[in-house]
């Protein structure tokens, strides 16, 4: 082999000028992996606007259910399962930031951004507007700008202290803060409809079941009024006492059914019409923008992990050009598993051999 295709890493001493003419030899994949790696992880940066973060956190509050007295009460006399209702986890706001109902809805919403350099104006416009996914159908585009959205926001979760915190990224701070908060105000549009919703469904329970409880109430009374007309010296008679005991407890026992019914009852229409948050704001988004991270930083990461791939990949090619030129056994083996073509043409590109001269046919 000659010495210009010796590799620095052979045998002997290894001297600066070795080093500088494997770079040289490889000056193509040393600086054009690195430079592609650079400009491609800057490209998806300013393509996906992750320039700034908001922060938020919120933490669920209480279900205050309309039937949480007529849901014992229920469960106690077996007319429906279960026991009162409880909020639901934090877990289950993170499945709900993470929906794509909600995540379609905040692509939908307007948004309001200051106007930047020149403009006078501000923009106003849906994140389709602002993002211009690729695509010609509506629907497409929709897809799109709501699968970047899933992208660019972060939910996490603490159990012990039942909150949920939620993390937007975007291009501008306004932004970034604007669709925090619409997914704030999204939670708690849903949250409230859902409760109002349970509300109704638990009045018209309520007020199903306090019918017949009032019925009931005065078929007992009406029994004990019978009784008491038809025997006046009922005191006298261990039967009758018994019996007139039995049926008072029956009269006021429909009466407590009936008054906790006609209590849960108004509970629920007050319920159904309430608007009051089901969310408490612990950190407001407008308060924690900063720099989601830098976009030259990244970028010149990904030059380095580039740099180091390229420079494997030379050492490997710099490898079996050395072993092929002292033609051993292994690399002949190595030649028929892997294809003698590929490894050739790729170490002769690499290396800059196999180019005609310029101005030869």
């Amino acid at each position: 082999m000659d010495q210009e295709g010796e590799s620095f890493s052979a045998t002997g001493p290894t001297t600066p000028l070795s080093v500088a003419n494997f770079m040289l030899r490889h000056r193509r994949v040393l600086v054009g992996l690195p430079a592609l790696a650079f400009v491609f992880s800057l490209s998806l940066s300013v393509a996906f606007g992750v320039g700034y973060a908001s922060r938020s956190s919120f933490v669920p509050q209480p279900r205050e259910s309309a039937g949480s007295r007529i849901s014992a009460l229920a469960a106690q006399f077996a007319l429906i399962a279960g026991g009162p209702g409880t909020s639901e986890s934090v877990e289950f706001y993170a499945q709900l930031l993470r929906s794509r109902e909600l995540l379609t809805q905040a692509a939908r919403s307007i948004y309001v951004l200051p106007p930047t350099g020149a403009a006078t104006d501000s923009a106003r416009g849906t994140l389709v507007d602002f993002w211009k996914p690729p695509g010609r159908e509506p629907d497409t585009r929709m897809r799109t700008a709501v699968a970047r959205l899933d992208r660019q926001v972060e939910i996490s979760t603490s159990r012990d202290a039942n909150t949920v915190t939620l993390v937007t990224r975007a291009e501008s701070p306004a932004l970034a803060v604007q669709i925090n908060r619409r997914l704030l105000e999204l939670v708690g549009e849903f949250n409230l409809q859902k409760r109002q919703s349970r509300a109704a469904a638990e009045r018209r329970f309520a007020s199903d079941r306090l019918q017949g409880a009032q019925a009931e109430l005065e078929a007992a009374e009406s029994t004990q009024r019978r009784f008491l007309e038809q025997n006046r010296e009922y005191q006298s008679s261990p039967q009758l006492r018994f019996e007139a005991a039995r049926l008072e407890r029956r009269v006021n026992l429909r009466q407590e059914v009936a008054l906790a019914l006609a209590q849960s009852y108004e509970q629920a229409r007050i319920d159904e019409v309430r608007d009051t948050p089901v969310i408490t704001v612990v950190d407001r988004p407008e308060f924690s923008i900063r720099r989601a991270r830098s976009r030259l930083l990244d970028a010149i990461v990904w030059a380095l992990v580039g740099g180091l791939f390229a420079f494997g990949l030379a050492l490997g090619v710099e490898y079996l050009s050395r072993e092929r030129g002292e033609g051993n056994d292994v690399y002949r083996e190595f030649r028929e598993l892997t294809g003698a073509t590929i490894v050739g043409r790729l170490a002769r590109h690499l290396r800059g051999e196999g180019r005609k001269p310029a101005g030869s046919e």
